[in-house]
């Protein structure tokens, strides 16, 4: 995020929904990335020079929740 690679390592269950695709959204519910077909429960993570992590902690460093709007690497 801000210029940062996250590489999804764990991924659980879709469910519906109604927002954009390309959200990232996480709270102490969970994380999932809307897509076309919903949104993607995505349960670990890794970032640059890191372990894989749970996604909650890997996003520590952006809050204990939020959202924002992911941008392909070819359209950065």
């Amino acid at each position: 995020m801000e210029g940062q690679a996250l590489k999804v390592c764990g991924v659980g269950a879709l469910r519906a929904c109604y927002r954009e695709p390309g959200q990232l959204i996480w709270s102490k519910e969970g994380t999932w990335l809307t897509t076309t077909d919903g949104a993607l429960q995505l349960t670990q993570l890794q970032r640059p020079g890191k372990p894989i992590q749970p996604a909650l902690q890997a996003l520590q460093p952006w809050g204990a929740s939020g959202s924002r709007t992911l941008v392909p690497p070819d359209e950065s």
